[in-house]
């Protein structure tokens, strides 16, 4: 069945996140995505947000890569993560009250109130799991006889206090929530949350117990996760595969215990959260290794369906030695050019049939460069993770379309880069901070003798040349009013997405979202009659062009 590959190049204002989606729609189950970086941590719950509206429901990524820890990088991630397993957390609380609780005899309000507060206590105090039995005794012992002479804050309070007393004792986990003032918050809100239950549905269900518990305790337990990760993930990130550069660079103390599930107890003491289940490198990838297959079962695609190739990384093991891929049997490139933190940048090569699409965090013009030389090498052929070969392709662009290094640095994306790989597209993560992108690499794009067909930027933050700047009043570079902002003009390679806004996160605004889509017709198709379309939201109309979503189709 025909494939479709999917590139988001997310707008969140300082950074860069993406989104990689392949699937064959007609095959249930076929989906694979690879989340790619998030930005600052201010941008965890928009990059979170754009997850949600484009996968479906209920489904997280396969695979979060981390290019390297910069903070433009990984720190949106570390709270993505956080907030994840408060998720989990939540609905882990959720969970077990629902167990023993829900369901069963109908139940007074008072009774309800009391066990789900004694159950919500004894989970913060460890029991879960196959521990989870040690507290049935104590809520089953709070019966009509203890509480129903109180009211159901009351009764609630009762079950606090139950719990209290037996404390430490249930079950000999590490107590998730050292606080005793914030447990019997979580325990009094869980207790009002089932009592109110009642008045719809007596006895209330599992189900219905554990959602309404899980939304109740959230803000009580929120406090244990730094502001930026507050946020309900639904818990869609506990099984996600982490790729990152491991032991190469030392992770931020934040982003390695995010990644294991941890979240910060009231005495800034490390607690790990039952349930969540993520797999990560404990080392740098190797060069080579595949992400949409790895892990599945067997290791190699559908016939047609795209492939995602680590291409740069550091050496595994090695302390911070950055390398570039250099073919199939050939030792890769050592890298000692260029920033130390940026040439260990993460980088890979999407490949669906004849197509490619190359990105790589921060990786510098001397990585790139290496990269570029094998790729043009015959079309060098890349390994398909399962110990065979991708199809090599026949003629160029041995690139087609890549996301800007560095948000557009001058110190990436190089002459030889161009010219060696012969790229149609290129999109710019710009950022708002740092000047990016550069002069000197839009001239680069801007050169008449490049292959660039159209360039498209999440940002213009900054007056450049060969870019149609967006107004001062988008909080772009003061220019002349009038047509100086028409994006839509002959010989203007440029597309400006979005508003600009100074508020990234407000809520209404035009999004500077940039979205390439190729079928598997697209990338088949003779020479010369390939295409893929780049949707980007024009919010500079001219007579040529409307305002909104916006698709330029590009031939190859």
């Amino acid at each position: 069945m025909p494939w479709e590959l999917e590139i988001h190049t997310i707008d969140i204002g300082v950074g860069e996140a993406s989104l990689i989606i392949a699937e064959d729609p007609a095959v249930p189950g076929s989906r694979r995505s690879i989340l790619i970086d998030g930005g600052l941590s201010a941008a965890a719950a928009l990059t979170h947000q754009y997850v949600v509206a484009t996968l479906p429901p209920g489904a997280g990524p396969d695979v979060l890569l981390v290019t390297h820890y910069d903070k433009d990088h990984s720190h949106g991630i570390s709270s993505l993560l956080f907030a994840d397993n408060l998720s989990v957390l939540c609905d882990t609380v959720g969970a077990i009250v629902g167990a023993l609780v829900g369901g069963g005899a109908a139940l007074t309000q008072e009774e309800a109130a009391a066990k789900a507060a004694c159950a919500t206590v004894g989970v913060l105090y460890g029991s879960w799991g196959a521990n989870v039995n040690s507290i049935d005794a104590t809520v089953n012992a709070l019966t009509a006889a203890n509480v129903n002479l109180l009211n159901p804050v009351q009764a609630a309070e009762r079950g606090v206090a139950r719990a209290e007393a037996v404390g430490a004792g249930w079950g000999g986990h590490v107590t998730l929530i050292t606080s005793k003032a914030w447990r019997k918050d979580a325990g009094l809100a869980a207790g009002a949350a089932v009592a109110a239950l009642l008045a719809m549905a007596n006895p209330p269900t599992v189900a219905q117990v554990r959602a309404a518990v899980a939304a109740v305790v959230f803000p009580a337990l929120a406090r244990t996760v730094p502001s930026d990760g507050r946020f309900d993930t639904g818990g869609i990130y506990r099984n996600t595969r982490i790729v990152d550069i491991g032991d190469a660079r030392t992770a931020p103390a934040p982003y390695a215990k995010a990644v294991v599930g941890e979240l910060v107890s009231s005495t800034s003491v490390h607690l790990q959260v039952p349930g969540v289940n993520r797999q990560r490198t404990g080392f740098a990838p190797t060069l080579g290794d595949e992400l949409f297959w790895n892990g599945v079962a067997p290791p190699v695609a559908p016939a047609n369906a795209p492939y995602a190739v680590l291409v740069s990384g550091p050496v595994p093991h090695s302390g911070a030695i950055a390398s570039v891929w250099q073919g199939v049997g050939v030792a890769p490139q050592i890298i000692h050019a260029g920033q130390l933190d940026n040439r260990m940048s993460i980088g890979l090569v999407v490949q669906f049939n004849d197509f490619r699409y190359f990105t790589a965090g921060d990786l510098p013009l001397e990585s790139e460069d290496q990269l570029a030389m094998a790729l043009m090498v015959a079309g060098q052929p890349l390994p398909n993770g399962a110990g065979g070969l991708l199809p090599a392709l026949a003629a160029p662009p041995w690139v087609t379309a890549f996301k800007a290094s560095h948000h557009g640095a001058d110190t990436s994306t190089s002459d030889n880069f161009l010219n060696f790989l012969g790229p149609k597209t290129a999109i710019i993560s710009c950022g708002r901070e740092y000047g990016h992108p550069f002069q000197t690499m839009i001239d680069r794009l801007e050169d008449p003798n490049a292959t660039i067909e159209f360039y498209f930027l999440t940002n213009c933050r900054y007056p450049r040349v060969g870019i149609r700047a967006s107004p001062a009043a988008d909080r772009g570079p003061a220019r002349v009013p009038g047509p100086a902002y028409a994006q839509n003009v002959p010989h203007n390679w440029s597309r400006i997405s979005g508003d600009n806004n100074d508020n990234n996160g407000a809520l209404g605004r035009d999004r500077g979202d940039i979205v390439l889509r190729i079928n598997q017709a697209g990338s088949t198709a003779m020479v010369g009659n390939r295409t893929y379309t780049t949707t980007y939201w024009e919010h500079y109309p001219t007579a040529m062009a409307a305002a909104g979503p916006t698709v330029v189709t590009t031939q190859w």
